[in-house]
């Protein structure tokens, strides 16, 4: 179940993502959105596997990093989609490791 709610946040992070930067939308785009979906991917993911734990951890650093430039800088947010996109690959590899 941990699993399919990351996979939920994730996507739900990376709309803030997509508000802020494409869309202008300081609602849809609110950084503290942001900051309480990466605490909660980073908590969630202790209970699926070590790697998207390690994965998860990487992308708090990137955002605690980066989080003032999803406003202005595309950089910024296409590196985080990479990251993200690498949380969901780990996920679905570990859930096709469990069938």
């Amino acid at each position: 179940m941990a699993s399919f709610e990351v996979l939920t946040e994730l996507a739900e992070f990376e709309q803030v993502l997509y508000g802020a930067y494409y869309d202008k939308n300081k609602s849809i785009g609110n950084p503290r959105k942001g900051w309480v979906k990466i605490g909660l991917i980073v908590d969630l993911s202790q209970l699926i596997s070590k790697p998207v734990q390690n994965k998860s951890r990487l992308l708090q650093e990137s955002w605690k990093e980066y989080w003032q430039d999803i406003n202005t800088n595309e950089e910024v947010v296409t590196q985080l989609v990479k990251e993200i996109d690498g949380i969901r690959k780990e996920i679905k590899d570990e859930l096709v490791r469990l069938e």
